[in-house]
C-alpha cells in the first residue's frame, strides 16, 4: 500500500527516438527546430497573416530544406 503526500512516478513512452528528434529536436540534429518561427517568416514572406498556415508550411515540397 502507497502512502505520504508523494508518490514516484516513471512514464514510458514506446515509440522510437527519431520520432521525438525530428518532431522536437534542434535543426543541427535532424529536427524542426523552431517550427513557429519558420511559421510566422513564411507569414511575413507572404503578407498574409500566420494563422491558419501552420499546414501549408509543415507540408510544402519548397520548404523541406529544414
Amino acid at each position: 500500500m502507497l502512502g505520504g503526500t508523494s508518490v514516484a512516478i516513471m512514464a514510458l513512452l514506446p515509440a522510437p527516438s527519431a520520432f521525438f528528434i525530428r518532431y522536437f529536436g534542434p535543426e543541427s540534429l535532424g529536427g524542426i527546430g523552431d517550427f513557429g518561427k519558420k511559421v510566422d517568416e513564411e507569414a511575413a514572406r507572404l503578407g498574409v497573416p500566420s494563422d491558419g498556415l501552420e499546414d501549408k508550411v509543415c507540408y510544402s515540397p519548397a520548404l523541406k530544406s529544414w
